[in-house]
């Protein structure tokens, strides 16, 4: 028996002890290949890659859908569009706006500042931050991959994947808010990733201005505190746990009331009760149909497009378009088998801390929406697809049958060919 190299165990422990072995009567192109993934500039060259196939692919993407989102909100799924794009050209918080104050703080100085520098118009420099707020998404998702999934291809397919969502596509196509509130997610998760194992009152409190920061970008995202609260108390005592809750949604509520009371004054609660009084209702939750429209929309038409061209609304009664042609029902007949062994496979071995983490966000952001506008709950969807795409792929990445990459690769393909198909029209 060959003695174990200490250099080789050495390279071996500088990547989490997941190393790869190589037959030496293997594929010699799929050796070399392997080897490159080894390699220690791996995760920032496939960043970089991912970076810029998906900030391509996304200014394409807004290439297909109408120029009438630039004139008109609820073109597309009732999605803010036009508001959204006036609030890219300048800072202001005129209409809807006061409900995401970080957006045109945010997205306003990168359109300034890409048209300075490129000579661009107000729209083209538009789309160009959007295509960037797109890809950074995509590029966050696999660095969260990267640091969680055991397997490197279980990342690099999930990312591909989680690019070609149909809630993604559209909405990151789009002038919405929901690209940013994204990112804030997607970095939320990262940090719940690197202190779960031992969650300080700092690093607690961490994760309170993030909640409270990515709250500014979308109100809902203040709900990530919920994720830390099981958090703590799955790692905690009681009593350490309540002292950390506490301090993590204090901040979280001095960073948000405090922006929004300095930005608007009284004017702000005035704001939320008029909004509240028009989509929020507890009737909602005794309707059956809002319990379907949400998980659907969440959970199925998120993933997979029922329809052959964007249309204003979705509903229920666009389910039967899965079944309108063979493609789509075989992505859809592998998509629900899948998930059905993936909630199978979680109950019976259980869940890590961070499966509980998402779990608990898709959860609470389900119930939200239940409360808040369930009828058009496409149009916030998108905010579960990371953690829903990073539950999936840990059950992925536990499986053991040895085709399982090609069968992944394949579904994506056909994913993404479905999905373009209906953005296109």
């Amino acid at each position: 028996m060959r003695a174990k190299d200490p250099q080789e165990d050495s390279k071996n422990k500088r990547f989490g002890g997941r190393s790869l072995h190589i037959s030496p009567h293997g594929n010699s192109l799929a050796a070399k290949g392997i080897a490159l993934l080894q390699r220690r500039w791996y995760p920032v060259s496939v960043f970089v890659a991912f970076f810029i196939c998906f900030f391509v692919l996304y200014s394409y993407s807004q290439r297909q859908t109408s120029g009438f989102i630039y004139w008109f909100d609820d073109w597309v799924f009732y999605a803010d569009s036009s508001g959204s794009y006036n609030h890219m050209k300048e800072i202001s918080f005129d209409g809807n706006m006061w409900r995401h104050p970080l957006y045109p703080l945010i997205v306003s100085p990168l359109v300034t500042g890409i048209k300075a520098v490129f000579g661009l118009g107000n729209r083209q420099a538009a789309k160009e931050v959007i295509a960037l707020l797109a890809a950074l998404n995509v590029v966050l998702f696999f660095t969260l991959g990267h640091h969680y999934f055991k397997e490197k291809i279980t990342v690099l397919v999930f990312t591909a994947l989680y690019g070609v969502l149909f809630s993604n596509l559209v909405f990151f196509s789009i002038p919405e808010t929901y690209s940013l509130a994204n990112v804030g997610i997607l970095v939320f998760f990262l940090l719940v990733v690197r202190f779960h194992a031992d969650i300080t009152e700092k690093r607690a409190i961490i994760l309170g201005f993030v909640s409270g920061v990515g709250a500014l970008a979308n109100p809902p995202l203040g709900l990530l505190l919920f994720s830390v609260y099981v958090l703590c108390l799955r790692r905690l005592s009681w009593r350490q746990s309540l002292r950390r809750c506490l301090w993590a949604t204090l901040v979280a509520l001095m960073v948000y009331l405090g922006a929004n009371f300095l930005l608007f004054g009284l004017d702000y609660i005035e704001n939320s009760q008029k909004l509240a009084s028009k989509w929020a209702t507890i009737a909602n939750f005794f309707e059956p149909a809002n319990w379907l429209n949400v998980g659907v929309s969440f959970f199925v038409y998120a993933i997979i497009s029922p329809l052959d061209e964007l249309e204003r609304s979705i509903g229920l009664k666009d389910f039967s378009g899965y079944f309108q042609s063979p493609v789509k029902i075989l992505i859809f007949a592998v998509f629900i088998f899948y998930l059905g062994f993936a909630i199978i496979r979680l109950a019976q071995r259980g869940v890590d801390r961070l499966v509980l983490t998402a779990g608990v966000w898709l959860g609470v952001l389900s119930i939200f929406h239940l409360y808040f506008n369930p009828r058009e709950a496409l149009l916030y969807s998108c905010q579960g697809l990371g953690p829903f795409m990073l539950i999936l792929g840990r059950v992925f990445s536990d499986i053991t049958w040895k085709w399982k990459t090609l069968a992944l690769g394949v579904f994506s393909i056909s994913l993404g060919y479905v999905n373009f198909k209906s953005l296109m029209g």
